[in-house]
């Protein structure tokens, strides 16, 4: 009978190890678990200021591109209106790429080379790629 009760009690004292150490294990993991979480909310805590300063410097970069487009269809527009003005076709464009009927070939070259000699540069576009005889100038109001 002594043997059954040593038994029975070594049986209750290994359980009541076990069962500690199981706590014991589990509290650990809870306390990882919070370490990671603190981990993370610092690593984001730590990327709100670079975050920030990226979007200023985009909104800056944003509005620096608005204020050159916006430049630019005013200049267009006020070229296109100027050349029409003075007889030339400007074939029905309304983007900054301004088309600019010339006709001949050779005036287009000369007047493409005085223009690029003027420090403005401008595209000729000429036969094959558009009908013979309609040779244009293209120009997008930007300067050399």
């Amino acid at each position: 009978m002594e043997w059954i009760t040593l038994l029975i009690l070594a049986a209750v004292l290994a359980w009541g190890v076990w069962t500690f150490n199981r706590f014991v294990r589990l509290r650990n993991q809870v306390k990882e678990a919070w370490a990671g979480i603190d981990v993370q909310l610092q690593r984001r805590y730590d990327l709100v200021p670079g975050l920030v300063a990226t979007v200023k410097g985009y909104m800056k970069h944003e509005s620096g591109v608005l204020e050159r487009v916006t430049r630019l269809r005013e200049n267009a527009d006020y070229m296109r209106r100027e050349l029409r003005g003075m007889g030339y076709d400007t074939m029905d464009s309304t983007t900054p790429v301004l088309p600019l009927l010339i006709g001949d070939d050779y005036k287009t070259i000369q007047y493409w080379r005085a223009l690029l000699d003027a420090g403005v540069y401008v595209n000729p576009v000429m036969y094959p790629a558009v009908e013979e005889g309609h040779a244009v100038r293209r120009h997008g109001g930007r300067q050399r």
